[in-house]
């Protein structure tokens, strides 16, 4: 008489955050006694009673603690055809779907329960015109971040070409920095890259802070710092609990946004520490507020200080130490620029390379020599009759010729200035 249908189409589950905005626009009360009498703001507990109401589970941050004092900040989940899920175990839901309400209901009762306005978006900032978005101090909305590593100095052009995006690339010794041209740039095609050497990215959005550790093209550590954010939990509403086996909405949401936590001993895999280095490394990573986490970090680690003040924002990118922009470029023309970058290392092959490029007087007296011999190899096989080893030995010469003669402006990149223009 009736058939069930068990193939239900799945429910896409997306973050979605909560902006709750100050009651007065008035960033403070007025002084003068003539003034309307000024409305205190939000709190973070009204907020959560009006939620909970709703049997919403979320987690709620005061603004004033990411630079924008009055507003209050919430985050749960919802699906993408514009709900938001719910502690709701005793309702039947359609297909059998998370229980949810929408979007817009859900506003609407929050602005007339809290009597102010209320945004709702997958956009974790504080709505772009609101007044206290850009207050002196932190802004909710800054970001920043750089990627410090054992990079080779020639690696500038492969790099901007691997992120798709400009980038400043500043080299010390065997240190690279990397940092975006625009603050708000993914980087993270840089982090991923087969690199045999730990390479460690410093992301900074208000006063949230993450560090990670990648090598060989996979994450292996992650740490976030961040503000305290309050959990609302329907479920201690009332006794009623699921079985072990049934589907959490509360608990998904707190699971989502539970901050990945990493321990000294994590780095330690990658980074050789001593005894008292890896106890101040667990002091920073321990603790609810630590002052400066970012240059610590990296003081431990011995990479340079100035990485973690491009990732706190304080410095600009273009101020590193020979710092050079780099916009991307075809693989084949990045390959070039970075065969023709002059090398700072004192390695031997950075030595080669250097000679390769400066062309000494050395370099020519080798590079003759070198093409006389292989002539007379070739002239020896071309009498025994060896063809193949003749026309070798030919294409041999004419390479090492063709270097010789190429311009300095083909083989010295810093005597081109293509590098500074966005390609077309």
């Amino acid at each position: 008489m009736f058939e069930v249908d068990h193939d239900t189409p799945p429910q896409t589950i997306i973050p979605l955050f909560i902006a709750i905005a100050p009651r007065d626009p008035r960033e403070q009360a007025p002084t003068h006694d003539d003034a309307v009498d000024f409305l205190e703001p939000v709190t973070v507990d009204e907020t959560g009673d009006a939620l909970l109401e709703l049997a919403i589970p979320a987690q709620l941050l005061d603004g004033a603690d990411i630079g924008s004092p009055g507003w209050i900040l919430a985050r749960t989940l919802g699906t993408e055809d514009g709900a938001i899920l719910r502690w709701a175990p005793t309702e039947n839901t359609r297909h059998g779907h998370l229980p949810t309400m929408n979007v817009d209901d859900v506003a609407a009762h929050l602005a007339h329960e809290l009597n102010t306005a209320c945004h709702i978006s997958n956009d974790p900032h504080i709505p772009s015109g609101a007044p206290q978005t850009h207050l002196e101090g932190v802004s909710v909305t800054l970001r920043s971040g750089a990627i410090i590593g054992t990079l080779e100095s020639t690696e500038g052009p492969l790099l901007a070409a691997t992120a798709h995006t400009p980038i400043w690339f500043s080299h010390q010794g065997t240190t690279g920095v990397v940092a975006g041209a625009d603050p708000a740039a993914n980087l993270e095609d840089i982090l991923t890259t087969g690199s045999l050497t730990p390479l460690l990215a410093l992301e900074r959005q208000g006063q949230a802070r993450r560090v990670t550790i990648a090598r060989r093209g996979q994450i292996m550590a992650v740490h976030e710092f961040g503000p305290r954010w309050i959990d609302v939990d329907p479920r201690g509403i009332d006794d009623y609990a699921l079985p072990g086996e049934e589907f959490d909405t509360v608990d998904l949401v707190f699971d989502y946004y539970e901050p990945p936590q990493a321990d000294a001993d994590d780095f330690a895999t990658h980074y050789e520490l001593t005894t008292e280095q890896h106890n101040q490394l667990t002091a920073i990573l321990d603790a609810e507020t630590p002052d400066d986490p970012f240059t610590g970090i990296v003081r431990i680690l011995g990479l340079p200080d100035e990485a973690a003040e491009v990732a706190e924002g304080w410095r600009d990118p273009h101020d590193l130490p020979a710092a050079e922009l780099f916009h991307p470029k075809r693989l084949g023309a990045a390959l070039w620029d970075s065969l023709t970058t002059l090398p700072t290392e004192n390695t031997v092959n950075a030595r080669m390379h250097r000679a390769w490029i400066t062309r000494p007087p050395m370099f020519f007296a080798l590079n003759t020599l070198e093409t006389a011999l292989i002539g007379i190899w070739t002239a020896r096989q071309a009498r025994r009759g060896h063809t193949g080893r003749t026309l070798l030995g030919a294409a041999l010469i004419a390479v090492n010729i063709a270097d010789m003669v190429t311009p300095s402006s083909w083989r010295d990149r810093r005597l081109r200035s293509t590098h500074l223009t966005d390609p077309q």
